[in-house]
């Protein structure tokens, strides 16, 4: 009876152990390196206005893209908002299922479909996107 206590008591141990790695994991997905903070900046930086081609607009009081094609834009207004554009295309290179996604003319995912972007928010975030 004694040995049988103290196999149970190892085996609680251990399920205890398990689920606190669990936890621990489930913590660490669940916090991304996406702060509000963090976006705000990243928007606002030289690389990612120059990736969106953006240029001062009525004089420098404000910008917008010169790009004028609707499958450059993940966002109905990302010519001329870095921040939500930034948003859509991190949400696009994060997301589990790809297989609906259709960007450009190739019809590509977002891992394919916009390259230097991919390799610019990995950089500022210190993040990797796989392609699926």
């Amino acid at each position: 009876m004694l040995q049988n206590n103290s196999s149970l008591s190892t085996k609680i141990f251990l399920l205890i152990l398990l689920s606190l790695s669990i936890q621990a994991r489930g913590a660490e997905y669940a916090s991304p390196p996406y702060s509000l903070e963090k976006i705000k900046e990243v928007s606002a930086s030289r690389g990612w206005r120059a990736l969106l081609h953006y240029k001062p607009y009525f004089g420098y009081f404000s910008e917008r893209s010169y790009v004028d094609t609707k499958d450059f834009f993940l966002a109905s207004d990302g010519a001329k908002n870095a921040e939500r554009e930034l948003d859509l295309t991190i949400a696009a290179l994060a997301a589990e299922d790809v297989s609906k996604q259709s960007f450009g003319e190739k019809k590509q995912t977002a891992y394919c479909a916009f390259p230097a972007r991919r390799k610019f928010i990995e950089k500022s975030f210190n993040v990797k996107f796989n392609f699926f």
